[in-house]
């Protein structure tokens, strides 16, 4: 199984390599769609209070579960020949707290977008979020940091939290 997980993430680090830059932007700056979209939506949503912080829970819960696993399993990064990337990254890597934390994001947000606007604005920017969850999830193996278990992993801890909170 490890074999199989080293290969399909090399490939994907490979494929990554053509456009490094685009996956490090991806990577490093994705997230940030996400907070302006939940700041949006507390500045001018007139849904109800505590809808609007689950979000906010959703990702301190991911966040705890991610690091307790991470931290009991202590898996190391993968590393790769030409890796650039993971010069200043020392943590472990399983789970992806990218993947979880995004995937986190994009299903919380996704649930109060249904709420405020269930028309085709409302799928759209769903569809969009989401999408953007599965680029940053796709950004970690790109750039070399993430085996494809960490990022399956990672993002099966955000959507199970997001759908429990």
């Amino acid at each position: 199984m490890q074999n199989f997980d080293e290969r399909i993430t090399k490939y994907f680090f490979d494929l990554g390599r053509s456009n490094e830059a685009l996956w490090r932007f991806i990577s490093l700056r994705g997230m940030y769609v996400f907070v302006l979209t939940y700041l949006f939506i507390l500045f001018f949503s007139s849904s109800a209070t505590f809808i609007k912080l689950t979000p906010v829970i959703a990702l301190a819960l991911t966040f705890l579960i991610t690091m307790l696993i991470r931290y009991t399993v202590r898996r190391k990064r993968p590393k790769f020949e030409g890796s650039t990337y993971r010069a200043w990254l020392n943590s472990f890597s399983f789970p992806s707290l990218h993947a979880s934390l995004s995937f986190a994001f994009s299903v919380s947000l996704s649930v109060i977008l249904w709420n405020v606007s269930p028309d085709m604005w409302g799928i759209v920017c769903i569809v969009f979020l989401n999408a953007l969850a599965g680029l940053i999830a796709l950004s970690r193996l790109a750039v070399g940091v993430h085996y494809i278990s960490d990022i399956i992993v990672g993002l099966l801890i955000g959507i199970a939290v997001s759908a429990m909170v």
